[in-house]
C-alpha cells in the first residue's frame, strides 16, 4: 500500500476550479477526501485528507518515483520532484523558489502511511532590495 490514483475527470478543469474525490476510489485501503485543483494549467493534488484504514498500508512508504509534488504559492503553481523513495514518517525539503521564482523558505514534503503531503507555510514572497542602483 501506497496511494496511487487515476482520477476519472469527465471534463477539463478550468483555472481556479477544483475536483473533490473519495480516497477509496484510488485505493480501497484509504478513506477520506482528496482535492485536485487547476491553477494556470497546473494540477495541484492534495491527498492530505486521505487516511489509511488497513494494517497493510499503515506505516507504508511513499515511492514510485521520483516523487513529484505541486504547490500553490500566491496566485502561481509550481512543481518539483525529489527522491524516488520516502519512508513512512520521513520528509525532505525543497526551496520555495524551486517551485515558484520570487519566493524564499522551504516546502516540506512528508510521507505518512503511504500518503505524500506538502507544507508550504514557511514560503514567503522575496522582498525587493532597497539597495538598488538606478542609472
Amino acid at each position: 500500500g501506497h496511494l496511487v490514483y487515476k482520477l476519472p475527470l469527465e471534463q477539463n478543469l478550468e483555472s481556479g476550479e477544483a475536483f473533490d474525490w473519495n480516497c477509496s476510489t484510488g485505493n480501497t485501503d484509504f478513506e477520506g477526501d482528496g482535492l485536485l485543483t487547476c491553477l494556470t494549467g497546473q494540477l495541484i493534488v492534495d491527498a492530505s485528507g486521505c487516511e489509511c484504514m488497513q494494517d497493510r498500508c499503515r506505516a507504508s512508504s511513499c515511492y514510485g518515483g521520483p516523487i513529484a509534488v505541486s504547490v500553490q504559492l500566491g496566485e502561481t503553481a509550481g512543481k518539483a520532484s525529489g527522491s524516488e523513495y520516502l519512508a513512512h514518517g520521513n520528509n525532505f525539503s525543497k526551496a520555495c523558489d524551486v517551485f515558484v521564482a520570487g519566493w524564499h523558505g522551504d516546502v516540506v514534503v512528508s510521507c505518512q502511511d503511504g500518503v505524500v503531503s506538502t507544507n508550504s507555510k514557511a514560503c514567503t514572497r522575496r522582498p525587493c532590495s532597497t539597495n538598488a542602483t538606478v542609472n
